[in-house]
């Protein structure tokens, strides 16, 4: 372990000393707990697209749908949705 240093307001040292003692821990006991905390709801929060996201281009029309249709999949919500939120009001005509 690394030892470091942290400035408490008065106020919270003393409500941490007294969960602490409730607790039966000690207030530095306390502290790695919630680092932890805030670490490993900062990692699942944290997404990394696919690596073949991006990865090339295509003729087909329907590609970008499709990999919506796939990050839907994976992550496990509507993708589709957030996108359509974003897009412009105003639609472009396709020339061929």
């Amino acid at each position: 372990m690394k030892r470091t240093t942290v400035v408490l307001d008065e106020q919270v040292d003393k409500e941490l000393t007294e969960l602490a003692h409730q607790q039966g821990h000690s207030k530095e006991d306390l502290i790695r707990i919630a680092i932890d905390r805030l670490i490993q709801s900062h990692q699942q929060s944290v997404r990394e697209l696919p690596s073949w996201v991006g990865a090339g281009q295509s003729d087909d029309p329907t590609a970008a749908a499709q990999t919506d249709s796939l990050l839907s999949k994976i992550y496990n919500e509507d993708y589709k949705a957030s996108l359509m939120s974003q897009q412009p009001t105003t639609k472009r005509e396709h020339s061929s």
